[in-house]
């Protein structure tokens, strides 16, 4: 079996998010930590063709972030407060030409589920519920504190793509792995590594990563590609050269391609298809 590689594709910043799209795109947020910039772009999840890039919503430089995307809409949130995680206003943009289609001030996202969003006010003690039309922003039913209505369109929430994707487990000692706990130590060697190994069983594949110990205070995070049958390493790939701590969900599969950050700045695909 062979894996190709898709693209690669960087503008040599942080890439905070990355969200895979029904339009077959691939929606990223990047950030500049220190100039306080926050950039928006779409591209082709198979060649890294841009759709749109380096956008800007609301005139928000850095206090905005990802709410989730549906169909061809993403939604977007300002913060309260520039020190707070909380969020605030929905602003929706249209995946294809990466404009605004609405900015509703006034509401917050809470849950989305058949192309209606749950929303609400927050109150004193309290939140009002409103459930909102996705691709209008129009307020089509008005819910209040109906705490049983809120909870049903919530368990409502359905997630196709992310029936597609495949996401990484740690690999634990005296599991179902004792075979794949051998070959994964023979790859690793001799190399002192920390934390968990994190794993996908994908077809004839078993991909994993793990730490090496550069010294006390950094580690080098890699990932590998092992074909079960022949036992050969068909990928091996260094995910981040130098970090402080492990960190889950290095990587992933959607629909046969793998994804994963290298260094923080570049969005790697390969081809996992036979």
């Amino acid at each position: 079996m062979k894996i190709q590689k898709l693209f690669t594709y960087t503008n040599n910043r942080q890439v905070w998010r990355i969200l895979i799209t029904e339009l077959n795109s691939i929606v990223i947020e990047e950030r500049d930590i220190i100039l306080k910039k926050v950039f928006f772009s779409c591209i082709d999840k198979m060649e890294g063709r841009k759709i749109w890039h380096d956008q800007k919503f609301v005139n928000q430089d850095f206090w905005i972030g990802i709410e989730t995307v549906y169909q061809d809409i993403l939604l977007l949130h300002l913060f309260e407060k520039p020190d707070l995680p909380k969020h605030k206003q929905i602003i929706a943009v249209d995946l294809n030409s990466g404009e605004v289609e609405w900015h509703n001030s006034d509401l917050t996202f809470d849950s989305l589920s058949d192309g209606k969003i749950l929303a609400y006010v927050q109150k004193f003690e309290s939140r009002e519920f409103f459930e909102l039309d996705f691709r209008t922003g129009e307020v089509i039913n008005s819910i209040g504190e109906n705490l049983a209505r809120i909870n049903e369109i919530r368990n409502a929430e359905k997630d196709n793509l992310h029936e597609l994707s495949h996401f990484p487990s740690a690999l634990l000692d005296g599991d179902n792995y004792s075979e794949l706990n051998q070959v994964l130590l023979k790859v690793i060697g001799d190399t002192k590594y920390a934390g968990q190994i994190e794993f996908i069983e994908y077809e004839n594949l078993f991909l994993f990563n793990y730490y090496e110990k550069n010294h006390e205070a950094s580690l080098t995070n890699r990932l590998c590609v092992l074909d079960r049958s022949s036992q050969k390493i068909l990928l091996r790939e260094r995910l981040n050269s130098s970090s402080p701590a492990p960190v889950p969900d290095s990587f992933f599969i959607h629909s046969d391609i793998l994804y994963f950050i290298k260094d923080k700045k570049e969005l790697v695909a390969y081809s996992l298809k036979n």
